[in-house]
């Protein structure tokens, strides 16, 4: 949508960022939710909170899922609904920059935090804890 400056062309981005979210995003957060407690069930890990980096990395994918929700939904379903119906082109429309630049923000931080949650999975940097079996 960076690079679209028609009302049409920008409806199609918001269509395809939105399809994006409801079959890929929220499905894949939660799928990897669900295999990853499982894993950590059912592995030799023992448990969610046996290890340090397994909880950390719980409590991270958690609030990535909440995040990542959060920023997209508001600005998918909230602010984007309002910005092409106005008169405005959304070139001209300040609200449609503000949207997009809190998008991308968004984007940003949510890889920030799943790039991390990755690399604890590499080095895990934190042993068992203490009376955890």
């Amino acid at each position: 949508m960076t690079f679209f400056s028609e009302k049409a062309q920008i409806y199609v981005g918001i269509l395809l960022v939105s399809s994006f979210d409801h079959y890929l995003t929220i499905p894949g957060a939660l799928a990897s939710l669900f295999t990853g407690i499982w894993l950590a069930l059912r592995t030799h890990w023992g448990g969610l909170t046996k290890y340090y980096w397994v909880l950390v990395k719980w409590i991270g994918n958690m609030c990535a899922i909440l995040f990542g929700s959060s920023i997209t939904g508001n600005v998918i379903y909230n602010l984007f609904p309002k910005i092409l119906p106005s008169d405005l082109q959304p070139l001209q429309n300040p609200l449609y920059f503000q949207s997009r630049q809190m998008l991308f923000i968004g984007i940003g931080i949510s890889f920030i935090l799943l790039g991390s949650l990755v690399i604890i999975s590499y080095i895990k940097p934190w042993g068992k804890r203490k009376g955890a079996g």
